[in-house]
């Protein structure tokens, strides 16, 4: 008798990403006004490259939960209803042989936010959120990572502060937190170069690693 095939749950988690990302947009999509971000109307395809050692940079593969592989797509992943927001206690970044990254840690009281990795081009109004002010991005490319529904703060104790400030690494020149209103967090990345981007999603304590290259 033929023994059953069993494929690891990361792989099962991550096929609703990849869904989204690898359809083609044929349907006609509205214009976007001018100094916001445009909708996605184009997916390229995704090829997976197996995770080695110097991918993970320390981070451990029993963890990893939900693997998105290098893509110039967005990403995107949808919020559990109704759920709390969580909270960004950390976003921290480093540079890696052939990547950059950003590694944002949660707590596990709340289940992971939703959240949308795009790059945008320079002069553009970041939006924030229902009630926030956009972070307008002038003279430089950049990647965005929206959070909903999260926190960098609670009451007088801030996790996550907010601003743009020197990071200084290969890829990355500047990032921080640029909006936090009443479920949306917002950071931001500007590049020096690249154009790929690659989502690992951790547990035992949430943790979501965006690398660029």
């Amino acid at each position: 008798m033929a023994m059953p095939h069993f494929i690891p749950i990361r792989y099962l988690l991550v096929a609703p990403i990849l869904a989204v990302l690898s359809c083609a947009g044929d349907e006609t999509t509205p214009e976007a006004a001018p100094g916001v971000l445009p909708p996605d109307t184009q997916y390229t395809p995704i090829t997976r490259e197996p995770l080695t050692e110097s991918d993970l940079q320390g981070l451990a593969m029993i963890d990893l939960s939900v693997e998105v592989p290098w893509t110039t797509n967005r990403v995107r992943r949808g919020p559990v209803e109704h759920a709390a927001r969580a909270s960004l206690r950390a976003a921290e970044v480093s540079a890696h042989e052939g990547f950059d990254r950003v590694l944002f840690r949660f707590t596990d009281s709340t289940p992971f936010p939703g959240y949308e990795i795009s790059f945008a081009d320079s002069d553009v109004s970041v939006p924030c959120g229902d009630d926030g002010a956009p972070y307008e991005l002038t003279g430089e490319r950049a990647v965005v990572i929206r959070f909903t529904p999260a926190r960098a703060s609670e009451g007088d104790e801030t996790f996550v502060p907010a601003g743009i400030r020197p990071v200084s690494e290969t890829r990355f020149q500047e990032a921080g937190l640029v909006c936090e209103d009443e479920r949306t967090v917002v950071w931001v990345a500007t590049l020096a170069a690249g154009d790929q981007v690659r989502g690992l999603e951790l547990r035992s304590p949430n943790r979501l690693a965006v690398d660029i290259r």
